[in-house]
């Protein structure tokens, strides 16, 4: 599912509204139509929202919330970096 970010004043009673370059991709890029589903983040809020795209306007992209979930910090993945260091040269 495509994701895209937004600030929280593009969030506004159950909806979203993108604007800016994300329209273009959106529209001509992926070639989304409307009861599309995409992932819009707010990561001032910590929350991820799964949308439906309602409709498309000459600016803007309006979608519609189904689910709201936060944003975990923390990723589920143990890494563990090695580093091989040379011996020092011999006279």
């Amino acid at each position: 599912m495509p994701k895209f970010f937004v600030d929280e004043i593009q969030i506004n009673d159950n909806k979203i509204y993108i604007t800016g370059q994300d329209v273009n991709h959106i529209k001509n890029v992926l070639r989304l139509k409307p009861k599309d589903m995409i992932e819009v983040c707010n990561i001032k809020e910590e929350k991820t929202y799964n949308s439906e795209i309602v409709a498309f306007e000459d600016e803007q992209v309006i979608c519609k919330i189904i689910d709201k979930q936060e944003i975990s910090k923390e990723s589920n993945l143990n890494i563990n970096i090695f580093q091989g260091l040379p011996k020092a040269e011999k006279s």
